[in-house]
């Protein structure tokens, strides 16, 4: 690409596009609008019913009075609003205009495909709301009628006709008309007036989403919507906001409307058809769209989906012309150079222009006009340009006009297809396709990119009043604009599979490749499908590294997996025969056998981490000889296991027989297996290019998918899943209980377990046709029969207690504890919980509490599988991938959502072997549109060699949990001031006061370390009465300013007093003399007061050992730990074995790999002296008591011994 045609001059005012929604005719969403897009769809037709009658308000004939004379448009059909998921009470969501509800439900769903809530991006408080309206929409009309209905009355009245009749039944008639009129009408009440307003439109979206920015409605007609994107993108520009909700929105197609259009001529009584010679008017259509704006930079550096890049906005008004509704060549001329002068490129480089293309011959030619004057200048060849409007298709939108054809531009670009415009037969003449740039698409097809520069397209809007607005988008191309240089993607290859990819092992994995082939239709696809399987018939076969990225992101994709030229040509003629029988069951039997079709952009993408059951031995054994990321795993789980159980977690997965098989089934070793098997897995496929938009877990699943959305450490749900094991285990009742596997609908299970005496519940609900049940031991063996006797298969599970049931809820508490003292965050991706089926808590004051409350639930409440899945779905996830051992709980999604067109992915099929499935489950992802959009954001190990490799390393410390950015900016300048000060004494020490010291002999060479030296973790105990010591929120504290100094309370002044401390007082003459402090006036006041501190119960340290220690070992302590903590190095349990050969908990530890390399170096000022004072008093009370007692016994001694004299 040239330098100058990639306008990085004004690359700093790039605004991405990073959400999108619509509700419009034919589409209640964008995807399906794109769809009718391509599709050439008409959705224009006749008024329906429901609207109005035509019979009522249509002639033919243009001059009758107050009637229309066209009864077409396009209406969206069907909506209904749900006002309860907004919490919005149902009186109130009834009296809320359409517009409100079409508005409001778009930018839910925008935000919701930006990330929001759940990602962390956007920040409401940062968030405006900016939205295009003209005219409001048409539920005023009706309240204003019923307003106006007493002067109807009035008239009624004063009808001879109605005064010849008596006055009961004159009162009679009017009364039953009245009341038959205003049943038609909604009621006037206190939300009347903001359900109906326009510029409440955007203040209901800000109300309803908490979005707390500026929000407002702009009005400029029919181009009211360009007109918000103009203002949407000066607020960012300016900085006042990072997030827009930006957008349009139309409701005025009530009869009024038609009729008051009829009359200035602008409607077509027959058709849509911009830029055809026989155009006669426009078609009003309605609807909203919704767009979600960011910075570029913004947006690429939070790794947010870019849909298009706008880079200028064009404005300007018609001045004096014509008319006030005529179009003005010169104003439209203008605002076309200013869109392009503002994004500092030039017109040649355009590809699709969005046309405003109304459909009238007058305006549809002065358009063309303006444009060709523009386009001629620049050289361009002829029918070089795609010329369109989407009001072909679903008519003209009125003020939401200008946010229709915006979207369709978006999804053009981000699709790289040309789309078509229909109902184009003969072209206005204005359009000379031999002479000019401009060619009217007809059909989609293909978008070439330009070999100087990204796909580039512009979008107009003119309104009524002479209000001129262009728009000029491109194509994302990652870091083009924000580091200047073209994104990697598009210059570099997609790894697959291979043998290059793995280091030396005990075993070698056989040789897998992929065939990645793209195209932009089904018969292009199939076309090189055939070259490719004549390639590999002539002995040509694909390199591992032979795919290019454009394959995997162009419409229609097909992957294959293979290990050599035989399997390849098997499986492409299999293929082959699938494109022919046309049937998708077809290609869903091939996904067996690695071959995956898919098209359409890339889904959203949901983890499923499985939990205990689904463990074998020799679980990833291939995987872990032959990729190092699973072997650091395995390590890592294996340092932070040492001393929780006997042996190494990873000697106990890897080993073989019954016996081995046995003890991987104990639940206090399974449990951290499957977590490590999970995690190793997901950190491959985060390799690989694949990562989660949303997760969840199936029971101790849910610990991986904690670990997978950034909520918490590896290492610490390591810990987490021990404890979870040990108090599952340590539940010891006189029943235990039982689970069973029921192979039925969750309807008839619940049926019979009501009619079951005694406890049993549904513990697991998995999917459509299998729960599991879990309760007292004769309930569940009586449910059993019963289904027996049903003839529903019934399977008891070999399990020690009936999980997630009461039977184990004496374990929650415990548990809750143990996770109280571990490092839990608000989830960077949404995570889906077990216990409701629903989404975590991601905000809000109570985050950790309720995250808390959450997994102590979790362990004694039913698995809410299915609902979990469901909200999957209702989030847009649609490709779901089993990230863990087995295929378990893809089949659970193939019978919940199968028939929907979910795709369910399996990374280990210990059947199939290791390689193979992983390297299918690839296929089948990148098959799917995903990949390759970086690493995952978790917690990974450090490169090999690295000091700690066999330790967490790179954990987010404790504090990240609620410091900001500028937070850890003032921690880092703390700490780098504390290690310069401290590099400062030791020069001067060596280089200063020690001069004639000699200076210690530099090591040699080869012992030398270079590098840097970091701080990895860190702790702060505070003062502050009424506190602990090491409270969570210290750093914050320091960081905020707060005052920690308090005032010391009179009994211990008193006690300060009563010391008689002796001060030395100088005077100013240089005299001086000691003074005894005796009045608490003169002691100090103030003072930074201790907090509590509790080594035994904070940090469960033997009380023997506590005893032992003084207040400044207790401190150190405390740091040391909570230090060691935050830098993700874990305490392990020693076990010492007893004479019996049995073991026994000794002493927490450091690991062994760590022991030997890790000193301690603590300061303090008085060290230990509280403890010297302590003993020292207590030494002169006991001797005073001894010498008191003494004096006593020789006062005795001295008294005569008879009582007389006594």
């Amino acid at each position: 690409m040239q330098r100058e045609e990639l306008g990085l001059e004004t690359a700093g005012k790039a605004i991405a596009v990073v959400g999108l929604a619509a509700i419009l005719p034919d589409a209640h969403d964008a995807a399906t609008f794109w769809e009718n897009v391509k599709a050439g769809r008409d959705s224009i037709g006749e008024v329906p019913p429901e609207r109005w009658d035509p019979r009522d308000y249509y002639d033919p004939d243009p001059s009758a009075p107050d009637k229309t004379y066209s009864k077409i448009g396009a209406f969206v059909r069907g909506f209904r609003f749900e006002s309860t998921r907004f919490r919005i009470p149902p009186a109130v969501g009834a009296a809320m205009d359409v517009t409100q509800q079409w508005m409001l439900c778009c930018a839910r769903d925008a935000l919701a495909d930006a990330g929001h809530p759940g990602a962390g991006k956007i920040d409401p408080e940062r968030t405006a709301v900016v939205l295009g309206n003209a005219l409001g929409g048409e539920l005023h009309e009706l309240t204003t009628f019923r307003v106006l209905l007493p002067e109807v009355w009035r008239e009624l009245e004063s009808l001879p006709e109605l005064g010849a009749l008596a006055e009961s039944a004159r009162r009679s008639l009017l009364e039953c008309l009245a009341a038959r009129v205003c049943a038609k009408l909604p009621p006037i009440t206190e939300d009347a007036m903001p359900g109906e307003l326009g510029n409440v439109i955007a203040g209901r979206v800000a109300n309803a989403l908490d979005l707390r920015g500026p929000n407002f409605t702009t009005d400029a007609a029919c181009a009211s919507s360009l007109a918000a994107l103009d203002a949407a993108v000066g607020l960012l520009l300016q900085g006042r906001v990072d997030t827009v909700v930006t957008g349009g929105v139309d409701r005025t197609m009530a009869p009024t409307t038609f009729v008051k259009f009829s009359k200035i001529g602008a409607l077509s009584a027959d058709g849509s058809r911009p830029f055809d010679a026989t155009a006669n008017g426009f078609v009003m259509g309605e609807g909203a769209v919704a767009l979600v704006l960011r910075r570029l930079a913004d947006a690429e550096r939070d790794g947010q989906r870019v849909y298009a890049v706008i880079r200028g906005v064009g404005a300007s008004s018609d001045g004096k012309g014509k008319g006030i509704t005529a179009p003005n060549p010169r104003g439209q001329l203008l605002a076309i150079q200013r869109g392009w002068q503002e994004a500092g490129l030039a017109p040649r480089t355009v590809g699709l222009i969005e046309a405003h293309g109304t459909s009238t011959k007058v305006g549809d030619a002065t358009e063309a006009e303006c444009l060709v004057n523009v386009l001629g200048e620049t050289g361009l060849p002829p029918r070089s340009v795609a010329l369109g409007s989407v009001k072909s298709q679903i008519g003209h939108l009125k003020s939401a006009a200008g946010a229709a054809g915006l979207l369709k531009t978006v999804l053009a670009l981000h699709h790289k297809v040309l789309p078509p415009t229909v109902n184009v037969r003969q072209l206005n003449p204005a359009i000379d396709p031999e002479r000019s740039p401009l060619f009217v698409n007809l059909a989609a097809q293909p978008w070439e990119r330009p070999i100087s520069s990204p796909r580039r397209a512009a979008v107009s809007s003119f309104g009524f009043g002479g209000t001129n607005y262009h728009v000029v988008l491109e194509e994302p191309l990652p870091e083009l604009l924000t580091r200047g240089r073209v994104a990697a993607r598009e210059a570099t290859s997609v790894p697959v599979f291979s043998p290059q990819e793995i280091s030396a092992g005990p075993s070698t994995p056989p040789r897998r490749a992929a065939l990645c082939l793209g195209a932009s239709s089904p018969a292009g696809l199939k076309a090189k499908l055939a070259r490719a399987l004549a390639d590999a018939k002539s002995g040509v076969v694909p390199a591992p590294e032979a795919s290019r990225p454009a394959d995997l992101a162009a419409p229609e994709r097909l992957v294959i997996d293979f290990e050599d030229s035989s399997s390849l040509i098997a499986k492409a003629e299999k293929a082959l025969e699938a494109f022919a029988a046309e049937d998708p069951k077809v290609w869903r039997v091939l996904q067996a056998r690695g071959v995956f079709r898919g098209s359409g952009p890339a889904p959203k993408v949901a983890f499923l981490f499985p939990g205990q059951g689904s463990q074998y031995l020799g679980m990833l054994r291939a995987l872990h000889a032959a990729h190092p990321v699973v072997r650091r795993t395995f390590e890592e789980a294996d340092a932070a296991m040492e001393g929780k159980i006997p042996r190494r977690l990873s000697d106990y997965v890897f080993a073989e027989g019954e016996e081995a098989d046995a003890a991987l089934r104990d639940t206090q070793v399974c449990q951290p297996a499957m977590l490590t098997a999970d995690i190793a897995l997901m950190r491959l496929l985060g390799e690989s290019g694949v990562e989660p938009d949303l997760v969840m877990g199936h029971s101790l699943g849910e610990y991986a998918a904690l670990v997978a959305c950034g909520a918490m450490p590896f290492a610490d749900a390591l810990l987490a899943v021990s404890a979870r094991a040990k108090e599952m285990a340590s539940v010891s009742i006189a029943d235990n209980g039982k689970m069973a596997s029921i192979f039925a609908p969750e309807e008839q299970v619940r049926q019979v377990l009501g009619e079951v005496g005694g406890y049993v519940v549904a513990a697991n609900i998995n999917s459509r046709k299998q729960t599991v049940i879990g309760g007292a031991t004769r309930a569940v063996e009586e449910a059993v029969a019963r289904f027996e006797k049903l003839g529903v298969r019934a399977v008891f599970l070999p399990v020690s207690h009936a999980f997630h049931t009461e039977i184990v809820a004496p374990a929650s508490q415990p548990l809750r504890r143990v996770l109280e003292r571990l490092r839990l965050r608000a989830p960077s991706i949404p995570i889906i919980s077990n216990v409701t089926g629903e989404l975590y808590p991601s905000t809000g004051g109570e985050l950790r509490e309720q995250m808390l409350d959450l997994l102590a639930r979790q362990i004694a409440s039913p698995v809410q599988f299915v609902k979990g899945l469901e909200t999957a779905w209702r989030l847009g996830a649609r490709v779901f991938v089993e990230v863990g051992p087995k295929r378990v709980l893809a089949s659970f999604v193939d019978d919940v959502l199968g028939d929907r067109g979910a795709v369910a992915v399996s990374t280990n099929q210990p059947k199939k072997g290791e390689f193979e499935s992983f390297a299918e489950a690839l296929c089948g992802l990148w098959a799917s549109g995903l990949g390759r959009k970086g690493s995952m954001q978790t917690p990974t190990m450090p490169e090999a060699g690295a000091k700690l490799d066999s330790q967490a390393a790179a954990f987010t410390t404790r504090s990240s949990e609620t410091l900001s950015e500028a937070g850890h900016l003032a921690l880092g300048k703390l700490f780098a001031g504390f290690l310069e000060e401290g590099l400062k004494t030791y020069r001067q020490h060596f280089d200063g006061e020690a001069k004639g010291t000699p200076a210690p002999k530099a090591l040699p060479e080869a012992q030398q370390q270079g590098g840097s030296v970091v701080v990895t973790g860190a702790s702060v105990g505070l003062p502050g009465r009424a506190r602990r010591i090491f409270e969570d929120d210290n750093f914050e504290r320091v960081l905020r300013g707060d005052c920690l100094i308090e005032s010391i309370e009179p009994r211990v002044r008193e006690r300060m007093a009563g010391k008689q401390v002796v001060r030395l007082v100088k005077g100013s003459d240089g005299s001086a003399r000691f003074d005894t402090i005796s009045d608490t006036a003169e002691v100090i006041k103030l003072a930074g007061l201790p907090g509590s501190l509790d080594l035994v119960e904070e940090f469960g340290i033997d009380k023997e050992r506590v005893e032992a220690f003084d207040v400044t070992t207790q401190l150190a302590v405390a740091a040391a730990l909570l230090a060691l903590r935050d830098a993700g190095i874990p305490l392990v349990r020693r076990y010492r074995k007893t004479t019996k050969g049995s073991w026994l908990p000794d002493r927490w530890t450091l690991p062994e790999s760590l022991a030997d390399e890790t000193g301690i170096v603590f300061a303090s000022a008085f060290p230990g002296y509280d403890a010297l004072v302590g003993e020292v008093s207590r030494f002169h009370e006991d001797r005073a008591r001894r010498e008191r007692i003494a004096e006593l016994s020789a006062l005795r001694s001295a008294l005569p011994t008879n009582e007389a004299a006594v």
